[in-house]
């Protein structure tokens, strides 16, 4: 009996260094599971957040979306065809 705990234990020290090499691994479940833990820890501490935006993957072109991720747009540069409808 006291082998199968022994086992337990080292298969349980193995499963958590798994853990913290995983959770540095962009995409991963545990990764994701860092970013949440973080967001609701910020959500804790600064309280819940009074703007969402959601970005969906067209919008990477979008000149509004552009600047309000911070990147320079040069109004005179733009062309008829990079402004959205």
């Amino acid at each position: 009996m006291e082998l199968e705990n022994q086992e337990e234990r080292c298969v349980l020290k193995l499963m958590k260094k798994v853990y913290i090499i995983n959770s540095h691994v962009p995409g991963s479940a545990q990764s994701k599971l860092v970013m949440y833990n973080q967001i609701r820890a910020l959500m804790i501490e600064k309280g819940l957040p009074s703007f969402y935006i959601t970005i969906n993957p067209v919008d990477v072109y979008d000149p509004l979306v552009k600047f309000l991720a911070g990147s320079e747009i040069d109004l005179d540069d733009l062309k008829p065809n990079d402004i959205p409808d």
